[in-house]
């Protein structure tokens, strides 16, 4: 265990995930490839990570990670949803979900992803998610998002689970 890790003993790794819409609407979603670890391959998660130590806030934190990831650059809008779970490697983490604004076309895919996809609101809540906060963080999001002067659709923001 590293010194930083030791120092959120028992409160956990803060991790940020980005509820990114563009133009249409839609939201992006990524798919984990096997480079962690098989448990996580094949199921979806939205842009993000867990915060360095050298990022100066929440919101560059996520801007980098989600520039990492995906080339995308955002803006950080809204928190939409914290929570707390354990991590597939069994580390505790709290998370923290933004809805987010695209600024920039998608251009990469990171090694951590195989695929990419921009989904309407009801599409991406039936994902195969790797966190079970993500559909009410996406719903979240989604009614924010209409609220900001944006559309996505009257009929996706009443989706129910």
């Amino acid at each position: 265990m590293s010194a930083s890790e030791s120092k959120f003993d028992g409160i956990g790794f803060l991790s940020q995930q980005a509820v990114i819409f563009n133009k249409a609407g839609e939201v992006l979603a990524l798919q984990f490839s096997n480079y962690d670890s098989d448990k996580i391959a094949g199921k979806w998660t939205l842009p993000g990570g867990t915060m360095d130590e050298s990022d100066e806030s929440t919101h560059i934190g996520l801007r980098r990670e989600v520039r990492e990831e995906t080339g995308i650059d955002v803006d950080v809008l809204h928190p939409v949803r914290v929570g707390k779970f354990i991590n597939f490697d069994g580390r505790k983490r709290i998370l923290a979900l933004y809805l987010c604004k695209s600024n920039s076309d998608f251009n990469e895919l990171s090694h951590e992803h195989t695929q990419f996809k921009w989904l309407s609101v009801e599409q991406a809540i039936k994902l195969d998610w790797i966190n079970e906060h993500y559909p009410g963080a996406i719903m979240n999001a989604a009614r924010l998002w209409e609220l900001e002067d944006n559309s996505i659709g009257s009929d996706a923001i009443e989706v129910k689970k």
